[in-house]
């Protein structure tokens, strides 16, 4: 993800036009339209008055490790290009890195709401996921992690392969995937 993209996607997650990020920023509309278009490689004093403008700061993370946000992301790519079982490994990819750090750094890769993936059963099970990964690290849940957003109408089984299909014992499911009708088995979501 890039510079440009981060700046636009917490822009427009706040809902805010440039316009709007520049009164609060002072940088000026058209240095914010290049820096979002990857026409501009801003310095970090730019970066970080964007930021701050759009009501963020930025956070020392531990490198090599996804962000929720990031993670949606790329799910949304993988799913728009039809890669199935590539979805399911970025998201299987954010259990581990949830799982490797400390509660500290887990709630500063999930502080930033995700975007939506296109696929409202990966939704849901993403949002399990985190909520997951952070009551067991017992790390405080940030504001967009809620049940009633991301929950399925009714109980489905997490489609993570076109070509296999398992079936999913119901009391093998964690409360945070029942929560939102995703059903996936807790004992594979150990990391190792």
């Amino acid at each position: 993800m890039s510079v440009g993209d981060l700046v636009k996607s917490i822009r427009v997650g706040q809902s805010l036009t440039q316009a709007q990020l520049s009164e609060r920023s002072g940088i000026a509309v058209p240095n914010i339209s290049a820096i979002e278009s990857g026409k501009r490689l801003p310095r970090f004093d730019t970066v970080e008055a964007l930021l701050r403008g759009s009501g963020f700061r930025l956070l020392p993370v531990e490198a090599g490790r996804s962000t929720v946000f990031e993670a949606s992301v790329f799910m949304h790519e993988d799913l728009l290009a039809g890669d199935l079982e590539a979805c399911f490994r970025t998201w299987l990819q954010l259990n581990n890195d949830l799982a490797a750090v400390s509660s500290a750094s887990r709630f500063l890769l999930s502080i930033q709401a995700p975007t939506r993936t296109g696929d409202a059963n990966w939704d849901a099970a993403l949002a399990a996921l985190v909520h997951y990964r952070l009551r067991l690290g017992g790390t405080p849940l940030p504001d967009w992690l809620t049940p009633e957003k991301t929950r399925l109408s009714e109980p489905r089984v997490l489609e993570t392969s076109r070509r296999f299909n398992f079936p999913v014992d119901p009391s093998n499911v964690a409360k945070e995937f029942v929560d939102r009708n995703i059903l996936f088995p807790e004992d594979s979501l150990v990391s190792f």
